[in-house]
């Protein structure tokens, strides 16, 4: 049987995938100043870890449909 996707659910989506825009503009602007300071590379990892767990939210909200 197909499911859609509630609407709820597409809205998280959207807001996640609103986030996951932020967050990766971030880390690039990070990047840029990352030879200027030592707290700049846990700031990236930490950026990186959000990042990688909404893509991995999207994803699982994706598949379950």
């Amino acid at each position: 049987m197909f499911e859609t996707m509630t609407q709820e659910t597409k809205d998280r989506i959207k807001e996640l995938e609103r986030q996951k825009i932020a967050l990766e503009e971030q880390s690039d602007n990070l990047s840029y100043f990352k030879s200027f300071d030592k707290k700049t590379d846990t700031r990236i990892q930490e950026v990186e870890k959000k990042l990688n767990e909404i893509k991995d939210t999207i994803k699982k909200l994706k598949e379950k449909k």
